[in-house]
């Protein structure tokens, strides 16, 4: 090769040696890129939540493997359980991820809402919150055609008609009757939500924290027996304030409540229809005047005969007459429920609820009762539910062969439920909080 060639030689080789190395380069950079791309999304939280029930009655949950919790699939049953609560919605002081809200929807929204210590009582006029959240708007126009029509007109204190439940439309005013409490006061909307977050205690150091943390803490240093049920208790009690928030969000809620000006007519009706059962009705502040309002819906919908209101109602002593002679029931639940009761209290008036009960033909949970009677206590029982029911077995006299029966019922129920030798907290589960699965 010539001399005058080399020159040219070198820069050649050269030029295909550069080229070379930035092919490598390249090669090398979209190999790295890849392989960050697959630990990113390997080590992204991939969680698959699969939610087997059995006959809807047993929870199993199995997850896949995760690193930050972040939950990308999910299976939520048609009827999911109370129990799963902690699993679909980790963290209530977050925003409630797409798979919380639809366990939420799936949990809340056939929960019947009436008075807490008749949940374990069932009748036909349960109001659900499916049933308040379809239609408020026709709801209202019901009540407003009712309270016009003078074949519904209710005059006095012992006006009871009971007969005239559907024709009346007792169930609108229930219906309303809870929209107004759900949704009243757009304006305090994020509150209801933030007030469980807010530095409210002081602790003993000095510090402050939320009525969220502090429930969450004597839950969790306080409670072995039932901490995981109790800690249920409270997502739900966090959670569904968030759920009920945003159902009132998905209406134009300041059209359907009642407003005192825009609706003066209406206001007349219900407080003169008020007055006359005895509704107390004063010149409350604009923030309060929702009061005598549902107060006033509900005691129509109580004297129309609905026998969600006729359980609520809080009437008059006329109204107390005629409602403890028709359903004699009522009460004895209410003593049932009584926070001073012992537990052999409790146990001798959940016996004659449930007499008075099927003499009435209602039905009823036996599990939430005996789990009422032996779990729920105000104060630090030495005795277990054995020791009571066989206490009281030894009481009862022949001819009380009724008592003795639903006695043993329960003694069954609560073997069954794992809670019979069992004693309770000294800080109980709310009784109007008891377990519905």
């Amino acid at each position: 090769m010539s001399i005058e060639n080399r020159p040219i030689q070198r820069l050649v080789s050269s030029f295909l040696l550069v080229l070379s190395c930035l092919i490598v380069g390249v090669l090398i950079f979209f190999t790295v890129v890849q392989n960050t791309n697959y630990s990113s999304n390997s080590e992204a939280a991939y969680v698959k939540l699969n939610v087997d029930h059995k006959d809807q009655s047993e929870s199993s949950l199995r997850y896949d493997s995760t690193s930050s919790g972040q939950l990308l699939e999910s299976q939520v049953p048609v009827k999911p359980l109370h129990s799963d609560i902690v699993a679909y919605c980790p963290d209530p002081r977050v925003e409630p991820s797409q798979v919380c809200w639809d366990y939420l929807d799936k949990f809340l929204l056939d929960i019947s809402e009436g008075h807490q210590r008749s949940h374990w009582i069932k009748h036909s006029e349960d109001v659900t919150y499916r049933q308040i959240f379809e239609d408020p708007m026709r709801d209202r126009q019901l009540v407003i055609d009712t309270l016009d029509n003078p074949e519904c007109m209710l005059t006095n204190k012992t006006d009871f008609r009971w007969n005239l439940n559907e024709k009346c439309r007792a169930s609108a005013f229930v219906k309303f009757h809870q929209f107004q409490l759900k949704c009243g006061h757009p304006t305090s909307y994020s509150w209801r939500t933030s007030s469980w977050f807010f530095p409210l205690y002081e602790q003993n150091d000095g510090t402050w924290i939320s009525k969220f943390d502090s429930r969450l803490s004597v839950i969790e240093h306080t409670f072995e027996h039932d901490k995981e049920r109790r800690k249920q208790i409270l997502w739900e009690e966090v959670l569904k304030t968030r759920w009920i928030v945003k159902q009132c969000e998905r209406f134009d809620v300041e059209k359907i409540l009642i407003d005192y000006e825009r609706d003066a007519t209406i206001i007349d009706r219900l407080q003169e229809v008020g007055r006359n059962l005895g509704v107390r009705w004063s010149n409350f502040e604009d923030g309060y005047r929702i009061i005598p309002i549902t107060n006033s819906l509900i005691a129509i919908a109580a004297y129309f005969g609905d026998t969600n209101s006729i359980i609520s109602y809080d009437g008059h002593r006329e109204w107390f007459a005629y409602r403890d002679e028709k359903h004699p029931w009522i009460k004895t639940n209410y003593d049932l429920f009584a926070s001073k009761n012992t537990r052999e209290e409790k146990l001798s008036k959940g016996i004659q609820t449930v007499i008075e009960l099927e003499d009435s033909g209602m039905d009823y949970d036996l599990k939430l009762l005996v789990q009422h009677i032996c779990t729920d206590q105000t104060t630090l029982d030495p005795d277990t539910c054995q020791t009571t029911i066989n206490t009281l077995r030894t009481r009862l006299r022949p001819n009380e062969w009724r008592q003795q029966q639903v006695l043993d019922r329960i003694e069954r129920m609560a073997l069954e439920s794992g809670i019979y030798y069992g004693t309770s907290g000294d800080r109980p589960v709310r009784s109007d909080r008891i377990e519905r699965e």
